[in-house]
């Protein structure tokens, strides 16, 4: 019971050897062995259509007709489950909507994974540099090339949080300074009218 799924992205494909057990000698496209155990396994599963003949296959060579360039497929061997009970009869498949929404979410879980990670990293002392390529080595990702923008992604993410906070403390010396200048305005009123009366 195999389905087939193109992974828009390198970094993704990468990603799915920690997700799920690959299995070595595939002959011409990944083969993983999906499970229920993670939560990009249950949405796979769930994502399964039938039909009576091939639906969404790839070409030899793996490669997909598509928007996205780096585009490949990988093969899922699904797991032996009640709610895959009549599998073995029909060809898998997902629709080209299942498609692009396993993608997303399999992005969605990694970003999640990732953040998660670092926050983790941050609190414990470590380094930018020494969680990232931590995170890399656990995850199974040496050798990708989309490393280097988890880098860049972290540094943006926290620029953007610095600025937040500069733009908060802004707003809050802003009206510190308004209150300050009416209750000046208000003690002046009130001394002129001392004075003047």
């Amino acid at each position: 019971m195999n389905i087939f799924l193109p992974i828009h992205k390198p970094l993704l494909r990468a990603y799915l050897k920690y997700l799920f057990e690959e299995i070595p000698n595939a002959p011409w496209v990944p083969l993983y062995k999906a499970s229920s155990k993670s939560d990009f396994g249950n949405a796979c599963i769930s994502f399964v259509r039938y039909a009576d003949r091939p639906i969404n296959t790839p070409e030899p060579g793996g490669k997909f007709h598509s928007e996205h360039a780096d585009e490949e497929w990988i093969c899922l061997m699904m797991p032996k489950l009640d709610r895959l009970a009549n599998a073995p009869n029909y060809h898998l498949y997902y629709t080209m909507e299942d498609i692009a929404k396993l993608n997303h979410l399999l992005q969605v879980l990694f970003n999640i994974d990732f953040d998660s990670y670092y926050l983790t990293g941050k609190k414990a002392g470590e380094k930018q540099k020494d969680i990232i390529m931590s995170f890399v080595m656990s995850r199974k990702l040496a050798g990708v090339s989309d490393v280097d923008t988890l880098k860049k992604r972290q540094y943006r993410n926290e620029l953007n949080y610095t600025k937040k906070l500069l733009k908060q403390m802004r707003d809050l010396a802003y009206r510190r300074h308004e209150n300050i200048q009416f209750i000046n305005q208000q003690m002046n009123v009130n001394i002129d009218k001392i004075i003047f009366s």
